[in-house]
């Protein structure tokens, strides 16, 4: 049962504070990153896989 349907069934209609799925990027990882990018090799699916991140984080940092 969706959490949308459980709140109707019981007149509870708070919302559940979205979390973030992927953690932003310190300092040291967006350095990383950066070098990672450089290396023909690398994708920004690896790097993002590599440093526990999301591939739309490492493509802003592309931007």
């Amino acid at each position: 049962m969706t959490r949308r349907v459980l709140a109707a069934q019981t007149g509870h209609h708070h919302q559940a504070s979205p979390t973030p799925v992927h953690p932003s990027l310190s300092p040291a990882q967006r350095e990383e990153a950066i070098t990672l990018l450089q290396q023909p090799d690398m994708s920004i699916r690896k790097i993002a896989s590599a440093l526990g991140t999301s591939r739309g984080t490492i493509q802003r940092l592309v931007e």
